[in-house]
C-alpha cells in the first residue's frame, strides 16, 4: 500500500496483493456508524429498504442471525424523516422494530439482486471491537477472506 497526494487530500493505492494491503490497514479501521436508529416496522413505509446495514449485513456474510433488520440511511433520509424514530429505550418488546444507520460516508455497496449489501470491510469494521463470542467468531472467519 502506498500512500498519494497531499495533507489534506490522501488516497492509498494498492501496492501488492489484497492480503499485504489488508494487513497494513486492518489497524486503521474506525466504526462508521454515527449513529443507530430505531422505527417501528408500521411506521416505517416512507423509509428505504434497499441496502442492509450492520446486522443484516453481518447475517448476510456469516450465519449470525440478526436481532432486527438493518438498512443505511442517509443523513437527510434521517432528518427528514426522524419523527419515526424511537430511542433504544422506549422501544416496546411487543412490536417489530427495523434498525436504521447513518454513516459518516458514503459507504461502498455490493448488489444483492435488486437490492444492496454493506461491503464486508466496513461490516468487519463496525463490529471489530465487538465482545460477543459469536460475533467474533463470525468477523474472524470474515476475516479470513483477506489474510
Amino acid at each position: 500500500m502506498k500512500q498519494e497526494g497531499s495533507i489534506r487530500s490522501t488516497a492509498y493505492a494498492l501496492a501488492g496483493s489484497i492480503k499485504e494491503s489488508y494487513a497494513l490497514i486492518k489497524d486503521r479501521f474506525i466504526n462508521p456508524i454515527r449513529g443507530s436508529y430505531f422505527a417501528k416496522e408500521s411506521d416505517a413505509f416512507p423509509l428505504p429498504r434497499l441496502v442492509l446495514s450492520s446486522e443484516s449485513a453481518l447475517s448476510f456474510y456469516t450465519n449470525v442471525a440478526p436481532e432486527s433488520e438493518a438498512y443505511l440511511l442517509s443523513r437527510k433520509e434521517y432528518w427528514d424523516n426522524r419523527y419515526l424514530f424511537v430511542a433504544l429505550k422506549e422501544r416496546s418488546f411487543q412490536e417489530a422494530y427495523l434498525r436504521y444507520d447513518v454513516f459518516a460516508y458514503r459507504p461502498l455497496l455490493l448488489r444483492n439482486g435488486s437490492s444492496f449489501v454493506l461491503n464486508p470491510l466496513d461490516v468487519i469494521a463496525i463490529y471489530r471491537d465487538d465482545k460477543d463470542p459469536r460475533i467474533e467468531e463470525a468477523i474472524n472467519r470474515l476475516e479470513e477472506t483477506y489474510r
